[in-house]
């Protein structure tokens, strides 16, 4: 019998980034900290998303992509490039027109089948 081995991808081993490999309940602590830090400022703002806008916004990959919004039922509720997000997190697309439209709910879709 031979066993399956799970593909050797570097980025998915934590022994490639550090030696001695960190213990699980220190990796847990400083995942809950890096958390609570971040509740905190967002607390402190108001419960905005405002503070992390800029980082965010700088990770964004999908960036003047076009792109279609609709509802649970379908319906479109806006078409556009996607151009970032406001201070309140809503996804900012800019129309056809020119116009920036505010999205705080919806399926985005990339690309749009056509009939």
């Amino acid at each position: 019998n031979t066993v399956a081995q799970a593909p050797h991808d570097p980025a998915a081993y934590l022994s490639q980034f550090s030696s001695p490999v960190p213990e699980l309940r220190w990796l847990a602590e400083q995942a809950l900290n890096s958390i609570l830090a971040s509740y905190r400022i967002w607390q402190a703002a108001g419960y905005r998303f405002a503070p992390f806008r800029q980082d965010y916004e700088s990770c964004l990959a999908l960036r003047n992509v076009d792109t279609v919004v609709s509802n649970s039922r379908g319906d479109v509720l806006a078409e556009g490039a996607i151009r970032g997000v406001d201070d309140d997190g809503r996804l900012l697309l800019e129309d056809a027109s020119g116009s920036l439209v505010r999205i705080s709910t919806g399926e985005v879709t990339l690309r749009r089948e056509r009939a």
